[in-house]
């Protein structure tokens, strides 16, 4: 396999192109496709803030980024609360403080591992 240079990749991005790849872009749910769309065409926007936006909107800007930038979609998010993002999960909500109540740091471990993957299976970079 041929070995990355990154030095040469950021050389040869224009500034339009780094100012995409190196802002996490966040939306609002009320942001239409078409919207998103020329977002990132305009920006060059490789990576996205995921928590206001749904599921559809979420797949939507990672196809939108494949078609139209140089980089890997990166999606960021915040789901230190559990992955309270998805409503297929509503009912699992975790607080921190029953976390801590519990007072049992495998079952933390367990609920952050638990996140990380359903994270990781929609594309979420944590």
């Amino acid at each position: 396999m041929k070995e990355f240079n990154f030095k040469k990749y950021v050389a040869e991005l224009t500034d339009e192109e780094l100012v995409g790849e190196v802002l996490s872009w966040d939306f609002s749910s009320k942001t239409t496709d078409e919207e998103l769309l020329e977002a990132v065409k305009k920006n060059k926007i490789s990576c996205f803030f995921a928590n206001s936006l749904s599921i559809e909107q979420i797949e939507f800007l990672k196809n939108a980024i494949k078609e139209n930038s140089k980089s890997p979609c990166l999606i960021t998010a915040d789901v230190e609360r559990g992955p309270i993002l998805y409503p297929e999960l509503k009912a699992y909500h975790t607080s921190m403080m029953s976390l801590g109540a519990a007072n049992d740091p495998s079952l933390a471990f367990e609920i952050g591992k638990y996140t990380a993957r359903l994270c990781r299976s929609r594309g979420i970079g944590l």
